[in-house]
């Protein structure tokens, strides 16, 4: 299996933490979506911890599970030393701006990252443009929003940064 789909399995954070283990020495998962679990800021955390020892998983979608600060944080961290993951959606997690600095700065160092959702964490218009300047090669895009409105997107080869708009 290279695929688990996951998607509103009501998994929580000790779900959240189960899996991170089993993940941790899994080599066969290349995508993961664990779209709405409630994962929480510990079940983020783990699941950053096992990234940092799986090498398979490219494909990371985390969107609406709680993570909020502290599992940004863990995740940035990760993304610092992880080599596979070139995918990544965090849209809707409440990352505010400690997670969502902390993914910036992380974007300076990971040049794997083709694809980033941060929609949705309450980051603010600074931090938008901080991200955007950490990899000015990457394409801004609103993920499920027309051109023009919000963030505008700039194509500059394959890669993706979905940041929130600027309503």
């Amino acid at each position: 299996m290279t695929v688990l789909r996951l998607k509103d399995c009501g998994l929580g954070e000790g779900g959240g933490r189960a899996l991170a283990e089993t993940l941790r020495l899994n080599t066969t998962v290349t995508s993961l979506n664990l779209y709405r679990n409630g994962l929480g800021e510990s079940g983020g955390r783990a699941l950053a911890e096992a990234l940092r020892f799986n090498t398979t998983v490219t494909l990371l979608n985390l969107y609406y599970n709680g993570l909020f600060e502290g599992g940004g944080r863990a995740l940035a961290e990760t993304l610092r030393l992880n080599n596979t993951v070139t995918s990544l959606d965090l849209g809707r997690n409440d990352l505010g701006e400690g997670g969502g600095r902390a993914l910036a700065e992380t974007l300076r160092l990971n040049t794997l990252l083709m694809e980033l959702d941060l929609g949705g964490n309450g980051l603010g218009t600074a931090l938008q443009h901080r991200a955007y300047v950490a990899q000015p090669w990457r394409e801004l895009h609103e993920k499920g929003r027309r051109a023009g409105r919000g963030v505008e997107a700039q194509c500059i080869s394959q890669r993706h940064v979905a940041l929130p708009s600027r309503e």
